[in-house]
């Protein structure tokens, strides 16, 4: 009987083991591409293409890298998708939200108003066309930014702040992220603009420039001055960090400078790097859980 058991056990344990997930990581540079102008922003499109938001410009390019035509030409810091595959796109001088179809087509625009003086701000959308702009006012307090809640015509419904100097911004789901610049702490809200605590990260940063969401409900934050990309779970848990450490990397410069991010569909991982005017294409590698005898993954193992 005690035989039978232990069997049975064992049989269980390997079930279990056998259904441990796998992630995906974020693997070596597997090719670049220089845009005309700097760029700060990437966007990985469902079709498979690759928006580059410059300074300045707005382009699309092929995922070899191939430039498959200006779509805009101002200097644009943020972009994002919505449910139909159109690209919002924001306008970092003329603080104007611009909306374009998936092959780049202009469709309407709407006005940010009272915004700060440098035009600073960043966006993100959810699946009922709604956009969210993080800010900062045009005023004694201009450091300080705001959250606004659009609908897709430019309708605002909804405002709260402000918040602590932050500028970093996604969704994953119903919920609002702010990454703070120089602090352990991402902000949460939820899509009416409440806020949902935070999140602590083991580590302070030193300039959070952006934040964005993979396709598998985690965080990339980029970290301008460190010189690194941490993607991390929503609690706050950095599962990889990546830097300079590819002799491929075009010149294999010391210091690059992470700023938008994006994940394709197929799990390509997109980087842009200002400093040097690149756009960084990362192969991600599918590392199957590391599991302890009754099924449970290690802690801390790749």
């Amino acid at each position: 009987m005690r035989r039978l058991f232990s069997t049975l056990l064992s049989a269980g344990a390997l079930a279990v083991s056998a259904a441990a997930p796998a992630f995906a990581a974020i693997g070596a540079p597997t090719s670049w591409f220089a845009p005309p102008a700097n760029v700060y922003e990437v966007l990985a499109h469902p079709d498979g293409t690759i928006w580059a938001g410059c300074w300045p410009g707005v382009y699309r390019y092929s995922r070899t890298g191939t430039n498959l035509g200006e779509v805009a030409n101002f200097v644009c810091l943020s972009m994002a998708t919505c449910p139909n595959g159109d690209v919002v796109a924001l306008d970092y001088v003329n603080r104007t939200v611009n909306r374009f179809t998936s092959s780049g087509t202009f469709v309407r625009s709407f006005a940010l108003t009272n915004v700060g003086g440098d035009g600073d701000a960043t966006l993100v959308t959810d699946d009922s066309n709604n956009v969210y702009v993080l800010f900062k006012y045009n005023g004694p307090n201009y450091v300080l930014p705001w959250i606004r809640k659009y609908d897709e015509f430019g309708t605002q419904l909804a405002e709260t702040g402000p918040i602590d100097v932050a500028h970093g911004f996604t969704r994953i789901g119903n919920t609002l992220y702010v990454a703070e610049l120089y602090t352990k702490k991402i902000l949460k809200f939820d899509l009416n603009l409440q806020p949902q605590g935070f999140v602590t990260v083991p580590e302070p940063s030193q300039y959070s420039y952006t934040l964005e969401a993979d396709r598998d409900g985690n965080l990339l934050l980029a970290d301008y001055y460190t010189h690194e990309l941490r993607r991390m779970t929503t609690t706050g848990t950095v599962l990889e960090t990546v830097i300079n450490e590819y002799p491929g990397w075009p010149g294999y410069y010391s210091y690059w400078t992470p700023a938008g991010t994006s994940q394709a569909a197929d799990g390509l991982y997109v980087v842009a790097d200002p400093m040097h005017g690149y756009v960084l294409l990362f192969g991600a590698q599918v590392v199957p859980a590391r599991t302890t005898t009754f099924g449970a993954i290690k802690a801390g193992t790749r």
